[in-house]
């Protein structure tokens, strides 16, 4: 998403309001007929009364407000929220989609067997061990890392079992595959599941799901008319104490099942849903399953595409990396060398700035006697300063720097 701002100018916005109506000047700006009736209100700018446009259109002249002068501001600044389209990864999704309408139809199909068994074996697995489930509360719970988990009142296996049958089906005709090597045994909790231990699921598109089935059952509980009994007369009072009926709350309640399914896909490893849907006053799962699992599909087929355009862009990023570390490593060397050149230049400039005084020093007339012994060994420094020469001078490069008596930390 990126952000525009667009100028509204008074004048403009008075002439295309009584010109058009509300409701297409305020596509034009991208905002609701609400929020340009505020943006006029703002500036000051008359808005056309309720049937102005019904009796401009059966002919009647309507008088137009004019525009009043205001002291507001003459313009108005709106800010866009603009979605910015990738057109690389919607190009690739296009060919992907292309080629996948042509894999696997849209309708899929789905027929039921006479006898009631399950077609799949996925499904035939989650009916042997639903047989062995206990009703709880009134329903029927599993959640033993199987690729569904299942919270369901009894009357509704069976329509629960049919429906994940059909939607097996559907996963494997758009190229779906379930994973059933994690076996649910007995040690596995049925109301908290360990996150650490692998689940069996469906990969969609190298997208781990798994499916989660519940019912809407309503609890109300059981109230009990408790009677105290009839007490006895009290010697102190001629009063006689009469039985009161009490209303306990009782710790039993009663369960009425919905018949009102809801199907969630969520990724595995995670509590958080791709996709859901559900029962409804007007529609069934039935109806709209094979919708729900295109939008499953498509979904995960764009997250396929992202993943696969995230790791092209981190392997050119390593290795555009890469060859970075290769030219820096160059360019240090180069440098270093660099370095050690212009420290033999500044010795040798030393050097010949020597030489150039003992030259001259020789030349002088007046040279001074005790200076004259010494061009020699000024001489000699030039050439242990040269850098082309490099002569020995065992005096000083012998001799060490620090005392060694002494030991320094640093």
């Amino acid at each position: 998403m990126t952000w525009q701002e667009i100028t509204i100018n008074r004048q403009t916005l008075y002439e295309e309001i009584w010109k058009e109506p509300m409701t297409t000047v305020s596509k034009r700006y991208d905002l609701s007929d609400v929020g340009l009736r505020k943006i006029c209100i703002k500036l000051d700018i008359p808005i056309p009364n309720r049937g102005y446009w019904t009796k401009l259109k059966n002919g009647k002249v309507v008088a137009k407000e004019s525009l009043p002068k205001s002291e507001l501001p003459d313009t108005y600044i709106h800010t866009l929220n603009i979605p910015v389209i990738d057109e690389e990864f919607e190009k690739r999704v296009s060919t992907a989609r292309l080629s996948r309408s042509l894999l696997f139809p849209i309708k899929f199909e789905y027929e039921n067997t006479a006898d009631g068994t399950m077609r799949n074996k996925e499904v035939k697995q989650i009916q042997k061990i639903s047989e062995k489930l206990k009703v709880v509360d009134g329903a029927v719970s599993l959640t033993r890392n199987t690729w569904v988990d299942i919270n369901i009142s009894p009357c509704s296996l069976q329509r629960t079992l049919i429906l994940l049958d059909r939607f097996v089906s559907a996963i494997k005709q758009v190229g779906g595959s379930f994973n059933l090597d994690r076996i649910p045994s007995q040690t596995d909790s049925t109301y908290r599941r360990d996150k650490t231990i692998d689940r069996c699921y469906f990969e969609l598109h190298r997208e781990k799901y798994y499916i989660r089935v519940k019912e809407r059952i309503r609890c109300e509980p059981i109230t009990e008319d408790v009677s105290p009994g009839v007490f006895k007369q009290p010697k102190d009072s001629n009063s006689y104490r009469k039985p009161v009926l009490r209303t306990l709350n009782s710790n039993k309640y009663n369960y009425a099942p919905s018949g009102k399914l809801h199907l969630m896909v969520c990724y595995v490893g995670c509590n958080s849903g791709l996709n859901t849907t559900e029962d409804t006053s007007a529609t069934r799962i039935e109806d709209k399953l094979d919708a729900f699992i295109l939008r499953v599909e498509e979904f995960s087929l764009r997250r396929k595409i992202e993943v696969e355009i995230r790791e092209e862009k981190r392997l050119e990023r390593e290795r555009q990396s890469q060859a970075w570390r290769v030219q820096k490593a160059q360019k240090d060397a180069l440098l270093k060398k660099l370095k050690t050149f212009v420290f033999m230049a500044r010795k040798l400039d030393r050097a010949e700035s020597l030489r150039r005084f003992v030259r001259c020093a020789r030349n002088h007339p007046k040279l001074n006697a005790e200076l004259m012994k010494d061009l020699e060994l000024a001489e000699f420094m030039a050439d242990w300063l040269d850098p082309l020469v490099a002569r020995s001078w065992p005096e000083v490069d012998d001799v060490s720097d620090h005392d060694p008596a002494y030991k320094y930390s640093w």
